[in-house]
């Protein structure tokens, strides 16, 4: 894939530079996620400037095809068709864009961008990347101490990346460009990627993320394995590693006392248990979680519900699980993505996915075999970055976040590049319908970005009871483009409610219809439809649902007292009883 379309090595310069370094620190605190949709008009309009760029010049480009482009564009177009019997078709079409940028990314770079540059400019991006994001997050660490500090309130340092969990995961990913740094450079990038790799690392273990810790540990000692195996290092090689070691571990323990004097060094012991206590805190929740996906699973093996429907799906399952049980707060993903794709795309979605991924390994162990020269030394590191990732894939939502997508489209764009079977010659005329595909995607995510910004204000009236508020605002969202919120919650529903409380039924009604048709799993949804039918008078309807809502949550409360309620309004008296027994006492 070789064209030298963009000739000066400063403009490849800048356009890695913006995508590794500048797009991953977006934020923007108008939002509820305040990274996620940032980032992604980022990458987009990235990438749209860059296609312009390449009309403009009006050249012709060489696209080259080998088998993993090919299966990663088979996933595209399998998942493109989930998009079509999505339950929530624009949540699915901006899911499956992020897929779409990751081949855009993959071609971009490997047709146009000379390989060894890539490397070399993204080992110093990702490593300054570590050592900027690694600072902020030290910053918010000692602004969250104040003489003491517990594992809860670690959940605070995050950086620009929302969560502490996803935050421990791209610091990871970028100690294996820091790695290389030290190994490859001499002077100035040597020390750089020195310093990078002792505070991310030294992040990675305060933070005390156990899956990131789990993917630190079975990547750092494949790797290990292979280095020994692949590079035959001579005995001084070997003794110099193992000083390496020793003193990594010894570094790890002086995190850990100096981490102590904030907190206890029992919470390391705790943390560190966790992650083979299957019946206690998060592990639990996740294997719960797993269980009922795998119900779902069983419902449409084959093909799945569709992109974007799990977070529809799982409610019927209940809420059983720790952090749902509050009734307000629901699972939106199955933290894995291997489950995640099987959901909603059946077995063969995830087939094709493993098959790329296997491919991935195949030609990154080729190169690393029949690579003699300098640069050899990255393949190993992008092999502890790649098994890291899978690893952590098991445990969290990585598929999701576009800092994350960023460093596949890197790792991608210098592994699978080579044994073309197939090449295919366009004028740069013809790139026209990717910039019209990736207009149209910063269209929606601008869409996006306008009616998150409202949500939040929803949330803020709402509060406050200031239905008038609410109403402005809901009424002003594309309901097209943001159907559901982060709760997956319809945006309907926040209508009805505000309908419902200035005593406008009628429409309290048809807006809880609506939201009943796009999400009938909604406990609170089947709740307040079950009270217009109850102000209509229509109490088998309304009991109907009441019930719906009480198998798939048996104690949710607003639905026991509402059923109680109309039976009572009914004189059906022993039967209100029922429910009304299992109402707990206030205090």
């Amino acid at each position: 894939m070789k064209i030298k379309i963009i000739d000066t090595p400063l403009l490849q310069k800048l356009f890695l530079w913006i995508l590794i370094l500048i797009i991953p620190l977006i934020q923007y605190y108008g939002l509820i996620d305040t990274a996620l949709l940032p980032k992604y008009l980022a990458i987009n309009l990235l990438f749209t400037i860059f296609f312009i760029y390449l009309i403009i010049k009006n050249q012709e480009v060489h696209l080259k095809f080998n088998n993993a482009h090919i299966i990663l564009a088979l996933f595209i177009i399998y998942t493109g068709i989930s998009v079509l019997y999505s339950p929530i078709k624009y949540d699915a079409l901006f899911e499956w864009s992020k897929t779409f940028i990751f081949l855009i990314g993959i071609f971009i770079l490997q047709t146009i961008f000379d390989k060894k540059l890539i490397i070399l400019t993204a080992s110093k991006a990702f490593s300054l990347l570590g050592i900027t994001v690694s600072i902020w997050g030290i910053i918010q660490f000692i602004m969250h101490c104040n003489g003491g500090i517990s594992h809860e309130e670690l959940y605070a340092i995050k950086a620009s990346f929302v969560h502490k969990n996803l935050f421990t995961e791209i610091i990871f990913l970028t100690i294996p460009f820091s790695l290389f740094n030290s190994k490859y450079y001499k002077g100035i990038w040597q020390i750089i990627g020195i310093i990078s790799f002792l505070l991310c690392f030294s992040l990675v273990v305060i933070l005390m993320t156990r899956a990131v810790w789990m993917a630190t540990l079975v990547s750092f000692i494949l790797t290990a394995g292979i280095l020994l195996y692949h590079f035959k290092p001579q005995k001084s090689s070997i003794l110099k590693s193992l000083y390496i070691s020793i003193g990594i571990i010894v570094f790890t323990f002086a995190i850990v006392t100096a981490y102590s004097r904030f907190d206890s060094f029992t919470t390391f012991q705790k943390q560190s248990r966790k992650i083979f206590n299957l019946k206690y805190g998060s592990v639990q929740d996740r294997i719960q979680l797993w269980n009922k996906t795998f119900d779902i699973i069983k419902e449409k093996p084959f093909f799945g519900y569709g992109l974007s429907s799990w977070k529809i799906q799982i409610l019927k399952e209940g809420n059983h699980c720790k952090i749902s049980e509050n009734e307000l707060t629901f699972y939106q993903r199955p933290h894995n993505d291997y489950l995640w794709i099987f959901a909603e795309n059946g077995i063969i979605g995830l087939l094709i996915y493993i098959l790329f991924i296997i491919l991935f390994y195949h030609y990154l162990f080729r190169e690393l075999i029949k690579s003699k020269n300098s640069l050899r030394i990255i393949y190993p590191m992008l092999f502890l970055g790649f098994t890291g990732y899978l690893v952590f894939s098991f445990f969290s939502f990585p598929k999701e976040r576009i800092d994350h997508l960023i460093f596949l489209i890197i790792i991608a764009s210098i592994i699978i590049n080579y044994d073309p079977w197939k090449t295919v010659k366009l004028k740069s005329f013809w790139l026209t319908p990717i910039v019209i595909i990736l207009i149209g995607f910063s269209i929606l995510s601008m869409y996006r970005i306008n009616s998150e910004r409202k949500m939040k204000k929803i949330y803020s009236e709402k509060n406050k009871n200031n239905w008038q508020a609410v109403i402005k605002e809901a009424e002003s969202i594309n309901l097209n483009f943001y159907p559901i919120d982060h709760y997956s919650t319809p945006i309907t529903c926040y209508l009805g409610n505000a309908y419902f409380n200035l005593q406008q039924y009628d429409k309290a009604f048809e807006y809880y219809k609506i939201a009943y048709n796009i999400n009938p799993y909604h406990i609170h949804v089947l709740n307040e439809l079950s009270k217009c039918y109850s102000v209509y008078k229509d109490n088998d309807e309304a009991l109907k649902l009441l019930n719906q809502a009480l198998e798939i949550t048996p104690e949710f409360l607003d639905a026991l007292m509402n059923k109680c309620a109309v039976l009572y309004s009914e004189k059906r008296f022993l039967e209100a009883y029922e429910p009304f027994r299992k109402i707990p006492p206030s205090d």
